[in-house]
């Protein structure tokens, strides 16, 4: 395993940056508090560390400015305790970079040319400070290096270290000589007022009309098959005009500001003049317009069907709790299809999460949904866990009370029970069920308020308004019963399908716990004073003060009731009863070797 670490790191030429040559490359902005910086290689953040004048250890707030890219998704987790935002994996396939004024980097040494030349493409006006192999600079043999020699002698500086990854708190050591590599840009805004202004002496002719009649509501683009392609189009299509709107502005104003007061504000001894605009503002307005563009690109896609469809209530909100961390990489067709690989290739743990969740949803409120058996596995504090399995013929969940009068069902009716036809179709391996429990409870709603009892795909239904519960009856006691074993084996309450069990009454008491149900909540309420079902209510928040002594409680009077009905549980998996069995014939062996030679 260390082997193919080591190999994967060396495979992305992987030298994390020692702090006095960190501490060194930030002082080469001429910019010290720049506004916003992309850090294109970050690692696990050696070089963010050698910023200048860090505050308090670090805090996440420091690093707040700071954008990232990273290839090796194994350093994301390190570089999210930093505080920092990561932008993407590859930086070399970014698109847009005119928001930073400042990118610093410790760039793989086998291509750091490229990563100097495309930082500065990416730059509108800013900085860029990059750690490459000294022969890279001194041995301009390609057409990329010679560029790069060319825009040093023209826009910057370079400064040779030797030993630089041969220091004592060098993570990896190299005995490569580097260059630190410093590019100033400066953006042509006064370019935005170079233009003949005395081109065309002609009288002004135009009207508010006039200059309006070129522009038109923007039809539908014609755009490419792929949705996804479809969406990066129109995302690509709103940043360009985003930007020519902010550079149009930018031209307006100082055109404005050269022509000076109006004299309504000279009169009244104000002023309205508009000064030529900065290239910190210019590149502020486009970080803002491009960040709310990017937000609204993968808001599209989180929410769009292909992935909805795959997800219940409760893991898209998940998701959506992590759209902050989704919504900053970069909008392109790349990113978007490994999000949604990665949305596939866990489906087996997004299936088992949502199974999960219907289940919680289930057992959470109502003990009486519940019938217990003793767990397969226990844990170190030596206690057996207590498995907890729905019941197959009738459960309650509570929570949604409406008036008489409510036309339809609730929002949070709605997502439950549609929550409940995607895991149930998931259980019967439909694609969706033939009567959902959404659409029998719209069609039938108002039935359904009086009391009638529904029928869809895998459940019956009955609704009592005035207290809010829903009833649901399973029609196939298969589906609950594949539930309770998924989230058994989950949860460690059953074992993995490929181990076999030696006692047959291991799964002699998980079949009967509905039978025994109500023997053992009697047997579970002469061990509490109180509420009988405390100690069972209790088992749903591991959290909760008391839930070690109510498993033990539980487990107690489950072994009590076990006993009485003769169920007779061995936890053993076959291979190991086997090799005990095997080694008690070798013992008695042993034990009769001596008496037989007496004899």
């Amino acid at each position: 395993m260390n082997a193919q670490f080591n190999d994967t790191h060396n495979g992305f030429q992987y030298y994390p940056t020692p702090i006095d040559l960190a501490t060194r490359v930030w002082k080469k902005l001429n910019d010290r508090h720049p506004s916003r910086v992309l850090e294109p290689s970050a690692g696990k953040g050696h070089l963010l560390k050698g910023m200048l004048n860090p505050r308090y250890d670090y805090r996440k707030d420091y690093f707040s400015n700071i954008d990232c890219c990273e290839i090796d998704v194994r350093h994301h987790a390190d570089l999210r305790d930093l505080g920092v935002k990561i932008v993407g994996h590859d930086f070399l396939a970014m698109e847009s970079g005119a928001c930073y004024s400042a990118i610093v980097g410790n760039p793989p040494f086998h291509n750091g040319e490229k990563h100097v030349l495309k930082a500065w493409d990416l730059l509108w006006d800013g900085e860029v400070v990059m750690i490459v192999n000294a022969e890279t600079v001194r041995n301009p043999l390609n057409a990329e290096r010679r560029r790069l020699v060319s825009l040093i002698e023209e826009y910057g500086d370079v400064e040779y270290v030797q030993g630089a990854f041969e220091v004592e708190d060098a993570e990896r050591k190299t005995p490569v000589d580097i260059a630190i590599v410093h590019l100033v840009k400066r953006a042509e805004v006064g370019s935005f007022v170079t233009m003949d202004l005395l081109r065309d002496m002609t009288r002004d002719t135009v009207d508010g009309e006039q200059l309006g009649s070129g522009y038109s509501v923007p039809h539908q683009l014609a755009l490419p098959v792929s949705e996804i392609e479809n969406r990066v189009s129109i995302f690509n299509a709103a940043v360009t005009s985003a930007r020519d709107a902010i550079y149009a502005q930018a031209q307006a104003s100082a055109y404005a500001g050269m022509l000076g007061d109006s004299m309504g504000a000279r009169a009244s001894g104000t002023a309205d003049r508009d000064h030529a605009p900065t290239a910190d503002y210019v590149r502020r307005a486009l970080g803002s317009a491009y960040g709310d563009l990017k937000e609204r690109g993968w808001a599209s896609i989180v929410r769009s069907a292909d992935v909805t469809s795959r997800l219940s209530s409760e893991a898209l909100k998940r998701v959506e709790a992590e759209f902050k961390l989704i919504s900053q990489l970069e909008f392109t067709v790349k990113n978007i299809y490994s999000f949604l690989i990665g949305v596939c290739e866990q489906q087996g743990r997004i299936q088992i999460d949502m199974l999960c969740d219907i289940f919680d949803r289930i057992t959470r409120y109502h003990s009486d949904n519940t019938a217990y058996y003793r767990g397969w596995r226990s844990n170190d504090k030596h206690y057996r866990s207590i498995g907890r399995r729905i019941r197959y013929t009738r459960f309650v969940i509570p929570g949604f009370a409406v008036g008489r009068g409510a036309r339809s069902p609730s929002w949070e009716m709605e997502q439950l029970l549609a929550d409940f036809d995607k895991g149930f179709a998931l259980l019967s391996g439909d694609a969706a069920p033939e009567v959902s429990l959404v659409s029998a409870c719209n069609a039938h709603w108002a039935e359904l308020k009086y009391g009638a009892r529904i029928e869809s795909s895998y459940f019956d239904l009955r609704f009592y308004p005035g207290i809010g519960t829903l009833h649901f009856f399973p029609r196939d006691k298969q589906l609950i019963d594949r539930l309770n074993r998924a989230v058994g084996r989950q949860r460690g309450w059953l074992p993995a399908e490929n181990l076999k069990i030696e006692s047959a009454g291991f799964w002699e008491q998980f079949d009967k716990a509905e039978k025994l149900d109500k023997e053992i909540r009697r047997a579970v309420a002469k061990r509490y004073r109180g509420c009988s079902d405390e100690p069972l209510r209790t088992l749903g928040n591991a959290s909760w003060d008391g839930y070690e002594r109510a498993c033990a409680q539980v487990d107690e009077a489950l072994q009590e009731v076990h006993e009485a009905h003769d169920i007779q549980v061995d936890f053993r998996v076959a291979s190991e009863a086997r090799k005990e069995g095997q080694l008690q014939a070798q013992t008695q062996a042993q034990t009769q070797l001596p008496l037989l030679i007496a004899a």
